[in-house]
């Protein structure tokens, strides 16, 4: 997945999900193009890192990266929070430096696949309806 043929342009495809334990992921700075998506899952045990502002992802509501893990999650995972509806996260882990959830003005749903035994959920994520 990249740009160097087509760039990404829908506004019509709503579920994007990719399985390959062997397939690297490297997303396009044009997944912003994807305005209609609602559901973003990726099984995969590689991938490059996200772009800096997934802002373009309007109709994104649920995001499932549990199977991809990262050695920085906070680093790897904070473009997350530039998505502007996002309600729903499914992440492998997040380090105890989380403050980009706070960003999160929409999440209800917090998924943590492998929580470090660390983890300082800040209390002004009060919103969150399931922790998990």
């Amino acid at each position: 997945l990249n740009d160097t043929e087509n760039s990404w342009n829908s506004t019509s495809l709503q579920i994007f999900s990719i399985y390959s334990p062997t397939y690297t992921v490297q997303f396009p700075t044009s997944i912003n193009n994807l305005t209609g998506l609602g559901a973003l899952s990726l099984s995969t045990g590689k991938y490059e890192e996200l772009p800096s502002d997934l802002s373009g992802l309007v109709s994104l509501r649920k995001i499932d990266l549990r199977s991809i893990s990262s050695q920085n999650p906070n680093v790897a995972f904070s473009p997350l929070s530039t998505i502007p509806n996002l309600t729903e996260i499914h992440v492998s882990s997040i380090g105890p430096q989380n403050q980009w959830l706070l960003n999160l003005t929409h999440l209800r749903v917090l998924d943590i696949y492998n929580p470090p035994q660390n983890l300082d959920i800040d209390p002004r994520l009060g919103n969150l309806l399931t922790l998990g």
